[in-house]
């Protein structure tokens, strides 16, 4: 039968008519990085195969024929994956995630210390599969900074998150601390995930960033604090978030989520009610087993 082959054709042209062109931003010396979101499954791809990796050479992740670091909260349309380029080449990625009814990954490991923020009315984020490959500490640094204050606006003023965490190894603590003003929540524990490696639970409170930036960097042209919050650039990287951060379409999710891999199929009754609410189409057009919760 042909029906498969003409849905799939189906669902696929609805998502290009409705996707706008992606826009993207450059810094470094003479513009040689590129920095974007990567909001198709080409651009995922990319970042989920240098997160993998990074992981595997790591001895975070187990091999797998796909060659792909992804999971479950990838599909939420909230999710939001950014890829830094270099002359072509990709060289950084990391993606945010928002709390929704599936969690975030560090439930796995900080249930409890995350449903502590929950219960005070907070709405934590989770910044999670950082990677960099082929470009020199400096330059790597500069990405992170950059993708980091997408990220950082993202979630304060797209998502309304109150709070950002991370899982860190330990050793990079101090960078979290000193630099972004992070602070540790959660004891050292190891993370089956990516492993058994040791991690530590971090967050830093949006509501009060900004204040705290200014205090410990100053409000000078060139200060960190300038560089998140500085008025000069604010409206120009708003626009840019919102142009730039669309959601995966209805096949590439029913093919990464479904196919390839059952990962809602496997998941609770109330997650799959959620991610069938995210993606309607999907209810009638290529319904999803129930699974008992």
């Amino acid at each position: 039968m042909d029906d498969q082959p003409r849905l799939t054709e189906i669902l696929r042209a609805i998502g290009q008519q409705s996707r706008r062109p992606l826009p993207s931003r450059s810094f470094g010396a003479e513009d040689a990085f590129g920095l974007h979101v990567a909001s198709t499954i080409e651009m995922r791809r990319r970042a989920w195969a240098m997160v993998y990796r990074s992981y595997l050479a790591k001895e975070f992740a187990e091999p797998n024929r796909e060659g792909l670091w992804y999971g479950l909260h990838d599909a939420l349309p909230s999710t939001t994956t950014f890829l830094v380029t270099h002359r072509g080449h990709d060289v950084s990625t990391m993606t945010v995630a928002f709390d929704s009814p599936v969690g975030l990954p560090a439930d796995a490991l900080y249930r409890d210390e995350l449903d502590r923020l929950r219960t005070q009315g907070r709405r934590p984020c989770e910044m999670i599969s950082l990677a960099s490959e082929g470009v020199p500490f400096r330059e790597g640094t500069e990405a992170l900074k950059q993708m980091f204050r997408l990220a950082h606006l993202s979630a304060t003023y797209l998502e309304g998150a109150t709070d950002m965490i991370i899982t860190v190894n330990p050793r990079h603590t101090a960078f979290y601390e000193r630099t972004l003003l992070f602070t540790r929540i959660g004891e050292l524990r190891s993370y089956a995930k990516v492993g058994g490696a040791p991690a530590v639970l971090m967050r830093i409170a949006l509501d009060t960033a900004q204040a705290r930036w200014c205090e410990k960097y100053g409000n000078d042209p060139g200060s960190m604090y300038r560089f998140f919050y500085g008025p000069e650039q604010i409206d120009d990287l708003m626009a840019f978030l919102r142009s730039a951060r669309q959601p995966l379409d209805d096949e590439d999710i029913s093919e990464y989520f479904v196919q390839r891999r059952p990962l809602i199929s496997s998941s609770t009754i109330e997650v799959h009610r959620h991610l069938q609410a995210c993606y309607p189409r999907l209810e009638s057009a290529l319904p999803l087993p129930l699974v008992p919760a």
